[in-house]
């Protein structure tokens, strides 16, 4: 027979996969809350960058349009810190890590390492591991 405990921790795992998957794609892009898995991850920064260059890119007419272009790629560069922050929760670590992303030759260093390094595979203070759900 399951403990109290038990049915509550399954609870609150099937509560936070159903949650994930019914995340809106404002919550998935630009929250900081969770965690991110290194897949998760790499295809949504990939994302944001191809949408920031092509909104600088395409917006150069030199009138409000270009204003919207860089309104815009700024979004995205919003969007890239928050992913940056849940994938360091996943690492078990805290959001401000992402500062040292502003440090030329560090950023890249820290992109690599987002991408490479395996997170952690149980619950920690962030929410359950990515996996889970």
């Amino acid at each position: 027979m399951e403990t109290m405990e038990t049915m509550e921790a399954a609870g609150k795992k099937e509560f936070t996969r159903i949650v994930y998957k019914e995340e809106a794609f404002l919550q998935r892009f630009f929250s900081y809350r969770g965690r991110l898995n290194r897949k998760q991850y790499f295809w949504r920064v990939l994302a944001t960058g191809i949408a920031g260059v092509l909104f600088t890119q395409v917006f150069q007419d030199g009138t409000l349009l270009t204003a919207l272009g860089y309104a815009l790629a700024m979004a995205a560069w919003v969007s890239s810190l928050m992913l940056g922050i849940r994938r360091f929760h996943d690492l078990n670590k805290t959001g401000w890590g992402m500062i040292a992303g502003v440090i030329p030759g560090i950023n890249i260093a820290l992109a690599v390492y987002l991408v490479m390094a395996k997170g952690a595979t149980e619950e920690n203070k962030f929410g359950l591991a990515p996996a889970a759900y």
